[in-house]
C-alpha cells in the first residue's frame, strides 16, 4: 500500500469525543491515532504496555484513551484499533486509488494521441515543445533595496 499524506480530521468529533481529556490524554490519543495512520494496510499500534510507555513517553494508557481503541490480533500479535480511523483510512485509500487509476487512464490516452500525431508526422509542437511559430519569452524583474531611517 502506498503512504497516504493526508489525515481527515473532523474538530468537532475529535472535541466531543474527548472533551473529558486531560491534555495529557489528548496528546496520548492524537499520538496512537497517528501511529494507526502511519501503520499503512495494518491499521492498528501494538497492544503492548511496555511499547506503548515508551511510543507515548507516558507510564501507562489512561482508561479514557484506552476505550477509544479495540483489542484486536493479527498473526498472533495484540494489536490496538480505532475503528473509526480504520474507516477513514481505508475510505482515504480508495479515493486515492480511485484517482491515481483516473490519472494513469488519461496520460495513457494522451500518450497514446502524442505517439499517434508524432508517428503521422502531424505533431503540433515543435522540438522545443512550443506550438509551431511561438518562441520562448523570458521576463525579469528586478527589485530595489529602500534605505529607511528612522529619527529619535
Amino acid at each position: 500500500m502506498s503512504r497516504l499524506a493526508w489525515f481527515p480530521f473532523f474538530p468537532d468529533d475529535y472535541l466531543g469525543g474527548t472533551n473529558a481529556f486531560a491534555c495529557a490524554e489528548h496528546g496520548a490519543y492524537l499520538m496512537l491515532l497517528l501511529m494507526q495512520w502511519a501503520s499503512k494496510d495494518l491499521q492498528a499500534v501494538p497492544d503492548n504496555p511496555t511499547e506503548l510507555a515508551h511510543l507515548l513517553r507516558r507510564e501507562r494508557l489512561t482508561p479514557k484513551v484506552r476505550a477509544k481503541f479495540t483489542s484486536i490480533t493479527i498473526d498472533g500479535h495484540k494489536y490496538l484499533r480505532n475503528q473509526r480511523l480504520a474507516r477513514e483510512w481505508a475510505n482515504a485509500q480508495h479515493i486515492t486509488d480511485t484517482r491515481r487509476s483516473a490519472a494513469q487512464k488519461r496520460w495513457a490516452k494522451n500518450a497514446h494521441a502524442y505517439a499517434k500525431a508524432h508517428a503521422n508526422g502531424n505533431a503540433k509542437h515543435g522540438a522545443n515543445g512550443h506550438a509551431k511559430g511561438m518562441t520562448s519569452t523570458t521576463t525579469s524583474t528586478t527589485t530595489k533595496k529602500i534605505g529607511i531611517t528612522r529619527e529619535a
